[in-house]
């Protein structure tokens, strides 16, 4: 598996390094991790509900925070500085729950031996403490290949959940590692490390580029 890490890409250059990944996928091509930051974004899926929004189109863009809505699953998200997201273009069928539940067990993995706890939650699903959520996931399948991705929160560097409801759960509280750690790895580390994990749980070499 071809995974590199991009730095911190605006989120309409994300969706073409993403389809550019699938079409290489979808002719033969070895499947691709792209691992990056966002500039600040708010995502609305197939199932949002723009009453999540809490600020006007214009408010939002005078706080330099960009608006998309996409075709992967799930309600209102936002992305930002400070958080790993993964995008796993990699042939899934019809095994959607499968698909979700292999990222969401690296992350589970990767914060145990963080020594911090976390539970998957069907019902509302993330990568959560007792305290709030951690990490989200929202999936698109098409033509039997996975796009979008996952989340993860590392470091609050541009708090942007106060500007929505996110995942349109009310009293939903974000919580971040650096809420647990005193020490934290870079976000680059951090890719490095699921990258190495998730290939591992696909029993797939890493190509790390």
């Amino acid at each position: 598996m071809k995974a590199i890490f991009s730095g911190t890409v605006d989120y309409a250059r994300s969706l073409l390094m993403m389809e550019e990944a699938v079409q290489r996928v979808k002719q033969g091509g070895e499947a691709e991790l792209l691992l990056l930051e966002h500039n600040p974004v708010i995502t609305l899926g197939r199932s949002a509900n723009e009453k999540n929004l809490l600020l006007s189109p214009d408010e939002y863009k005078a706080r330099g925070i960009d608006l998309f809505k996409i075709g992967r699953g799930g309600d209102v998200t936002f992305h930002g500085p400070g958080q790993l997201v993964g995008y796993p273009i990699v042939k899934t069928g019809r095994k959607v729950k499968q698909h979700v539940m292999e990222i969401f067990d690296v992350l589970q993995d990767m914060m145990a031996a963080l020594g911090v706890v976390t539970f998957y939650d069907e019902l509302n699903p993330g990568l959560w403490t007792q305290e709030g959520k951690l990490a989200s996931v929202g999936i698109q399948i098409k033509d039997g290949i996975s796009r979008h991705g996952f989340a993860l929160n590392i470091r609050p560097d541009f708090r942007g959940f106060q500007f929505i409801i996110p995942c349109g759960l009310n009293n939903i509280k974000v919580k971040y590692l650096q809420d647990y750690l005193e020490e934290l790895p870079s976000v680059e580390e951090f890719a490095q490390e699921f990258a190495r994990r998730y290939c591992a749980k696909k029993q797939q070499d890493l190509n790390w580029i």
